[in-house]
């Protein structure tokens, strides 16, 4: 028998404490038993690849990053629309607790 999945989805604004909310679960769940993934990281795996990007660049808060930051917005938005799992698919494959900061859709946060 397989363990029951769970995931814990976490909404809102630009720098109003997802990560640090995310944290404090993984703390009190237990970092062996899950993780804190982010869709925008999946987003930008994807974008990396399509453009031949640095990932790791990407991934952080670079001036590298605002570059591509319009059209990565534009790409993830495309998908959604195509098949709005499409990042929560890619982002859990394989794990068993999750804690997914950073769940927002709209423009620009």
């Amino acid at each position: 028998m397989t363990e029951p999945r769970a995931i814990i989805l976490i909404n809102g604004k630009r720098k109003c404490g997802k990560d640090y909310l995310a944290s404090k679960i993984t703390e009190k769940l237990g970092p062996a038993t899950c993780e804190i993934l982010h869709l925008s990281t999946e987003i930008k795996r994807e974008y990396a690849q399509l453009h031949n990007l640095d990932f790791e660049l990407l991934l952080t808060d670079s001036p590298y990053k605002d570059v591509y930051r319009t059209e990565m917005i534009a790409l993830g938005e495309s998908r959604r629309n195509a098949d709005p799992g499409h990042y929560c698919q890619l982002a859990t494959q394989q794990r068993v607790k999750t804690v997914l900061a950073g769940c927002r859709q709209s423009q620009g946060d």
